[in-house]
Formats: C-alpha cells, sequence, structure tokens
C-alpha cells in the first residue's frame, strides 16, 4: 500500500503509485452499484449491495482524492437526472404515478451519495482538502493549467506528435515556467496522448469516446419513450461510469499508455505498474462494452453518430491546436520542432531568428533549463538549437558525429564531454568539472555564474585569460 501525506493527513492509494489514480478506478465502479441499488426490488439484497458501495466511499475518502470527488458529484448528479428520468415513466396510476413524477426520488439519488462521501471525508479530516480547489488553489491544482496551456503549445507545433514518452520531459525543458518543477506526462491522460502520438491518434480517441458517450446518451433517450426502465438504466449507468472515467483522465494521468507498453525497467515499481495497467485496462473495456452497445441498439441511426462524433473530435483539436498558436505569439516563446533522425534518435529543434548556425545542446541532468534558454535568447538568439533528447549513454557519440560546423553547447557536469568535440567548438554553461588545458584552445566561450557558490570560477579564470577566451559573468540568471 502506498501512502502519500498531505499537510500531516496520510492519502492512501492502494497499491497504486497515485492516490488519484486509485480514486480513477473507485469513481468508475461506484455506478454499478448505483444502477444494481435502483432495479433490485427487495430492501435485503439493496442492503447488500449497499456494504461494498459504502466501502468504496470511506476508500475514496481516505484517498484524499479532489478529482476524483468532482467527479463522484458530477456523476452523482448525472446519475440521479438520468435515472430519475426513466423510472419516473414507469407506468402507474393514481397517486403513485405523481409520486414518480416528483423530484424527490432523484433528488434523493444525488445527494446521499454526496452526503455520505463528505461525512466520511470530514471524519478524516479530508474534507478541507477537497473543497480547497474551490477556496483556497495550491500550486498543485493551479500549475496543471499551464502544463495544459503547454500541451497545447507543443501539439500546435507538432501536429503529428512528440514521440512516446517525451512529452513531459520537452515540457519540463522548454515551456515550464515553475521552479524546480518536472513533468513525466501532461497531467491529462487524453492530452498526453494526443500530444505523443498526435492528432491523427487524437482524433481516434475524441471520437471514440464522442461516439460511446452519444450513442448511450441516444439509447438512454429512447428508452424513456419506449419505456425500458432496464435499458435505459443500464445505458445511464454506462454513461455515468465512462464520464467519471473521462474526469478522472482529464485530472491526471491516470491511464498510461507509456507503463502499458513499456518493456524494460519499471517506470514506478512492478507492483505499481501492473495496477496500472490493471486501471488503463478496465477503463478500455468498459470503452468497448459501450461501443459494443451503442452499435448493436442504434445501428440505424450509426450515420448521425459517427458523424456527430468525428465533428466534435475535430472541433475540440482545432480549438488546442488554434489556443497553443495564439499562446506562442502572445508569450513570444521558442518554437519546439521534434525530429526523428535516420539513426531513430529524436531532437528537439529551436529555430532561430536567422539562420547563423547551429548550436548541439546537451541537455543537463539537473539544473533550470529555462535559464539556458534565456541565455540562448540574449547570445545566440541567430542560432538554431538541436537538443537530443537521447539517453546519456548516447550522447558521446552524437557530438563525435555532429557536423565540424557546429558548436557545441555543454551545461553542468556536461563539460567533460568537450573532450569528444574534435574540430568543434564548445560553449560551456556553469561547467562544474574542468578540462585540461590541451582541450581549452576548443572552447569558443564560458558562461559563468557570478555568486559561484560552489568556487568553480577560480579553476577557470586562470587558463582561459592568457588564450583571450571570453568569460561571460551571468548576473541575472
Amino acid at each position: 500500500m502506498m501512502e502519500f501525506t498531505h499537510e500531516g493527513a496520510v492519502r492512501y492509494g492502494f497499491g497504486f503509485y497515485n492516490p488519484n489514480h486509485a480514486a480513477a478506478l473507485i469513481v468508475m465502479l461506484i455506478p454499478t452499484l448505483w444502477m444494481m441499488r435502483s432495479l433490485l426490488t427487495r430492501n435485503l439484497l439493496k442492503i447488500l449491495v449497499l456494504v461494498p458501495e459504502l466501502v468504496l466511499y470511506a476508500g475514496l475518502a481516505l484517498t484524499l482524492s479532489r478529482a476524483g470527488f468532482l467527479a463522484l458529484i458530477v456523476c452523482a448528479t448525472t446519475w440521479g437526472f438520468m435515472s430519475h428520468a426513466v423510472t419516473k415513466n414507469e407506468t402507474a396510476s393514481g397517486p403513485r404515478k405523481i409520486k414518480r413524477h416528483s423530484c424527490l426520488p432523484g433528488a434523493l439519488r444525488i445527494t446521499v451519495p454526496v452526503c455520505i462521501i463528505s461525512l466520511v471525508a470530514l471524519a478524516c479530516g479530508a474534507l478541507p482538502r477537497f473543497l480547497s480547489w474551490i477556496t483556497n488553489p495550491d500550486q498543485s491544482f493551479l500549475n496543471r493549467f499551464k502544463v495544459w496551456a503547454g500541451a497545447s503549445r507543443l501539439l500546435a507545433d507538432n501536429p503529428f506528435g512528440v514521440g512516446k514518452g517525451l512529452s513531459g520531459k520537452i515540457y519540463t525543458s522548454f515551456y515550464n515556467q515553475v521552479p524546480h518543477a518536472s513533468y513525466r506526462t501532461m497531467v491529462n491522460s487524453f492530452l498526453t496522448v494526443i500530444v505523443e502520438y498526435g492528432v491523427l491518434w487524437g482524433f481516434l480517441l475524441l471520437a471514440i469516446l464522442m461516439f460511446a458517450a452519444f450513442g448511450l446518451l441516444a439509447i438512454w433517450r429512447r428508452s424513456r419513450t419506449d419505456g425500458s426502465i432496464i435499458v435505459g438504466q443500464v445505458a445511464a449507468c454506462l454513461f455515468v461510469s465512462l464520464l467519471a472515467g473521462i474526469i478522472a483522465g482529464m485530472g491526471s494521468t491516470c491511464f498510461d499508455l507509456e507503463i502499458l507498453f513499456n518493456s524494460g525497467k519499471p517506470i514506478y515499481s512492478p507492483s505499481n505498474d501492473r495496477l496500472q495497467d490493471v486501471l488503463l485496462l478496465c477503463f478500455a473495456s468498459m470503452i468497448f462494452v459501450c461501443l459494443s452497445v451503442c452499435i448493436k441498439t442504434r445501428w440505424r441511426s450509426m450515420r448521425k453518430l459517427v458523424i456527430v462524433s468525428c465533428t466534435s473530435s475535430l472541433m475540440l483539436l482545432v480549438s488546442i491546436m488554434i489556443l497553443g498558436t495564439v499562446l506562442d505569439y502572445v508569450q513570444n516563446g521558442p518554437q519546439i520542432k521534434v525530429e526523428r533522425q535516420m539513426d531513430n534518435s529524436t531532437w528537439a529543434i529551436v529555430q532561430g531568428n536567422k539562420s547563423e548556425g547551429s548550436v548541439l545542446m546537451v541537455l543537463p541532468q539537473h539544473g533550470d533549463i529555462q535559464e539556458i534558454m534565456r541565455l540562448r535568447e540574449e547570445y545566440y538568439p541567430a542560432f538554431t538549437y538541436s537538443v537530443p533528447l537521447s539517453p546519456p549513454s548516447q550522447i558521446r557519440d552524437i557530438i563525435k558525429n555532429t557536423p565540424d560546423n557546429w558548436k557545441i553547447l555543454l551545461c553542468g557536469t556536461n563539460s567533460r564531454y568537450l573532450e569528444y568535440c574534435g574540430n568543434k567548438q564548445g560553449i560551456l554553461y556553469k561547467p562544474e568539472s574542468f578540462a585540461s588545458l590541451e582541450l581549452c584552445p576548443k572552447i569558443d566561450s564560458v558562461y559563468l555564474s557570478s555568486w559561484d557558490e560552489k568556487g568553480n570560477n577560480g579553476m577557470w579564470e586562470q587558463p582561459l585569460k592568457p588564450l583571450n577566451i571570453p568569460i561571460v559573468y551571468l548576473e541575472s540568471y
């Protein structure tokens, strides 16, 4: 069992690496229990179903997941409306018919689950966190919007995708405005897929989701006129479960394709990764069931559903790309083009405002990439930067194979790669290890911090000044 702490409280993940992912599974399961209680007639059977439902409420409260709590409120409201709209048309006569048409059953279906989870959350001390996204939003909540804005810029610059598992790394390197924060994904399951795999796969994903949602709504709507209560309740249950998964996926990367297709070292731990696979396959299976139900019962309206789903998906993707283009223009930031080379290595290309030359920049394993990008804007705005996104084991060969007319920007501990530059000139940014005197003529310029917290400046100043190699002290970085 994994536990996250928040302000002294314990967040339970129930085996998942992230408690938000456990909450996603819980909110997708709860609507099934709502449907079972709604269809059962004997009170004893309803009580037997209520017991695991209460357990899931308690589990959701212990995760302290705001996305899960929000999904529960939205799903309870949707379920109360849809379920009541179906059952109120049940054939009856006299006073019973009037009772069926009242709004009390629907209101109870909405308020009872929310009240139960609120009471459990209050007892666990979790209610303030559940409401904090309204009363006092923290950086964990607010930073998501910055990441999603960066995702729209990434998609606008790379409509065919940046590559599997690279969205978070590219965002952290070139778009992130939050100091000391790094991201592996776009903190949104669907945006991560769209940014990494491109608009074609993103369009397919959105079209499938919208086809399933619109199809279930059509089945539910028809059941109201046909008087098919069971069909209507099943359609409502599937729609609400799908809605819960969509809300959970929008608030976190709980459906992680990189983990599912990762055959190397586990991203979290073997048990955590397998639970992530179960969660993703559960959501995929639910989508498959929804599609099967829609195709079987709505085949006469298939053309209309396909047109509506595809049009909605296309409009959503176009809106995201337009937003990214506008943000690129407003923020006047660099446009990052991701290219795959012949050797299957992936590079991020930062275009200069002129074509005066090319710089190969080796990303530091630690440090603020935004500082380096500001260095580029101030001293090398006309150069095109090429940044290999390959693992460190391949960097040496990449530097060796770079054309001789390129410059090599080495940051921090990467200054040790200076010996592999050959005839290429090296630019050193806050180097942390001194190159041998024989390598000094290969240095084009050195950028040192004026603070010199680690005392590295002296070992560079003495050998470089006699060679007239420019040394720039970075006052503003």
